[in-house]
């Protein structure tokens, strides 16, 4: 498995890219359904209680993501719901043996 995180030297470049493309274009805008987002919390939410993220920023985005999709469904007592049941949800534990 590749690790980018140790190379300075791409990290340097994707950061001039990622500036210049700013730049040029302006920040990406995504357009979802209510559906298809409370579908992204459901795999945000998930993807929490696993391993699958482990970097300590990219928890912390995923729990902003969570609460910008809180905010988004404030009057929506339903989907809270379901996005509170979300919450308490655990993963098993995979057997490696």
């Amino acid at each position: 498995m590749t690790r980018f995180d140790d190379d300075v030297d791409l990290i340097g470049r994707l950061t001039d890219e990622m500036t210049d493309h700013a730049r040029i274009h302006g920040n990406m805008t995504i357009e979802l359904s209510p559906l298809t987002v409370l579908q992204v919390a459901s795999v945000l939410q998930l993807a929490r209680r696993g391993s699958v993220i482990k970097a300590s920023t990219m928890r912390t985005l995923t729990a902003d993501l969570l609460l910008l999709i809180r905010a988004y469904f404030l009057d929506c007592p339903t989907a809270l719901a379901i996005l509170d049941a979300g919450d308490r949800v655990t993963v098993p534990r995979q057997n490696t043996h």
